[in-house]
């Protein structure tokens, strides 16, 4: 099968949308520690919602489970860059092992 650069595009798009989930999490609890009004579920939510996105990305890049990595593009969409990760995610279904 040949490889094309969809697959690395799309896990570093992942990573980045999973390091930016995650950062905001940290963000909004910053703000719960400085006695903000910031609730802890939607952080939570981010956090997790991020760390997937990260997985994805790894398994992405591997190509080695394209379940797991479609997982992550789709926690990686309230990014924004989410969308295209999963749009090349999907078109390269045939490059996993």
């Amino acid at each position: 099968m040949k490889r094309t650069g969809k697959l690395t595009t799309a896990g570093i798009l992942n990573m980045i949308a999973g390091i930016l989930l995650c950062m905001s999490a940290f963000g909004g609890c910053m703000d719960v520690i400085n006695a903000g009004k910031t609730e802890e579920a939607w952080m939570l939510a981010l956090y997790i919602l991020g760390a997937i996105a990260l997985i994805g990305g790894i398994y992405a890049l591997s190509r080695s489970n394209w379940r797991l990595a479609l997982i992550g593009s789709i926690c990686a969409i309230p990014t924004g860059i989410g969308v295209l990760s999963t749009i090349f995610v999907v078109l390269s279904r045939k490059e996993f092992k």
